[in-house]
């Protein structure tokens, strides 16, 4: 029910509208949460992490409506299974496929359009859901008067894919897959690219009246680029980092009013190595290359 932003609705921005919660600057889906900065807010989609949650510039965010089940900010008492960050967590889960028929649905906006089908492959077991968003931006910058945002350019898509598997009541298979990718080039100044791509595989079972467990691994993968255009210095800089994460959950609820998480995580990161590279024939860069660490996080929780 929100007013669309260039014909698009969008999770971040609606988030702004809580108490506590600031955007980082005006057209821009970053946002601040109680004087915290972006990169304190821990991002996650599928409970895979996201580690640059926007598009074009920070207008729109990485999450397609037409795909997005729910979202969840906690921006004060933060669970124990999330792990946590100084400032808030966002969850956000996107939905299953349809079990009994197919649907499309989409739309048309000033700078992107997006297209969601979805149906099942078999009826009340296996379904599916497909979600894309693509650009056409650059006409937008053509309409400005200075010359160098004319010569400008900028595009993004993203792609979301949902397989869920019902073999029974008890149990439930999940698989999904993100990718997004942005591109941009100011003039002949600077430019950069990044990408996301992420998959998850969640396995639901039921053990009873008053219990459940998730199972669930991820793996995530972002890379980023960044183009300094100075003819006799021009240079593309790359990094990156990768993850492996496995968690395994398990959930008592009594009543409406009382659930407990119990589980444990393992997250293994590798940083990709820091390359500088001349970009160009004319450059003078000397290549660099600055290999990065590995990291490892442990955790066991409970939370009530």
């Amino acid at each position: 029910r929100m007013p669309a932003f260039l014909g698009e609705v969008d999770v971040l921005k609606s988030l702004q509208t809580l108490p506590g919660v600031a955007n980082v600057g005006e057209g821009s889906s970053g946002f601040n949460v109680r004087g915290g900065r972006v990169d304190q807010n821990l991002v996650l989609m599928d409970e895979g992490q996201i580690f640059n949650s926007s598009h074009a510039l920070g207008l729109l965010s990485n999450f397609n409506p037409d795909v997005v089940e729910d979202f969840t900010l906690y921006k004060g008492n933060m669970p124990a299974q999330y792990g946590g960050r100084s400032s808030s967590v966002l969850t956000v889960r996107t939905r299953s496929g349809d079990m009994s028929k197919e649907k499309v649905k989409g739309g048309i906006g000033l700078m992107s359009s997006r297209l969601a089908i979805e149906g099942p492959l078999i009826k009340d077991k296996l379904s599916y859901l497909v979600g894309t968003r693509f650009s056409y931006s650059d006409w937008l910058l053509k309409t400005v008067a200075n010359t160098d945002i004319r010569n400008s350019r900028a595009s993004f898509y993203d792609v979301n894919l949902n397989v869920e598997y019902r073999p029974n009541t008890t149990h439930t298979l999940t698989g999904t897959f993100y990718n997004g990718y942005d591109r941009f080039r100011y003039s002949k100044d600077f430019g950069y690219r990044y990408s996301t791509m992420m998959g998850t595989l969640k396995w639901k079972v039921i053990l009873g009246e008053q219990w459940s467990a998730s199972t669930s691994l991820v793996v995530g993968d972002y890379a980023s680029t960044l183009y300094d255009l100075d003819p006799s210095n021009a240079r593309a800089l790359n990094n990156g980092i990768q993850y492996h994460q496995f968690k395994q959950n398990f959930l008592f609820a009594k009543g409406e009013q009382h659930a407990v998480n119990l589980g444990g995580e393992a997250v293994l990161y590798r940083g990709k190595p820091e390359t500088s590279r001349p970009y160009g024939d004319n450059s003078t860069t000397v290549p660099v290359t600055v290999q990065k660490d590995k990291g490892r996080e442990f955790a066991i929780y409970a939370n009530e």
